[in-house]
């Protein structure tokens, strides 16, 4: 095979590859811009899709947000009102509570030697029935 013939070949391949080059390059850049559109294009859906979102839940939220705060409201106003029915059971309770005071007060000045044995009889019974026995 002549010289010529050898560098006519080697100047074709030359040349092939150099436009297989040039097309792999602009296929690149048409996929990279395909791709950024495309990335362009999803990130819009999504964003409307959270607004889309957004917009249908506030009706629910706020429905909510009322619900919660009638409920609170409700739930201090039943407070409120068993307050104001215990509020004689607790100043009973507190007067019998006095006079149970007044009672055992009245009983250990009576008899302090029986108060104070039956005091440290009841603490033994007591320490007694509450002592871990597992030891």
């Amino acid at each position: 095979m002549p010289a010529d013939t050898v560098d006519d070949v080697a100047n074709a391949v030359k040349a092939t590859v150099e436009r297989g080059r040039k097309k792999a390059d602009a296929a690149t850049g048409a996929a990279q811009r395909k791709f950024a559109q495309s990335s362009k294009s999803a990130e819009k859906v999504l964003m409307d899709g959270v607004e889309t979102l957004r917009t249908r839940a506030k009706p629910h939220v706020e429905t909510a947000r009322k619900t919660i705060d009638d409920a609170q409201k409700a739930l201090l106003e039943e407070v409120d009102a068993l307050r104001a029915r215990a509020k004689p059971h607790v100043e009973t309770a507190r007067a019998q509570i006095d006079e149970a005071q007044a009672y055992v007060t009245e009983r250990v000045k009576e008899r302090p030697l029986a108060a104070l044995l039956g005091g440290l009889s009841a603490g033994l019974v007591l320490g007694f029935l509450l002592s871990n026995r597992d030891k």
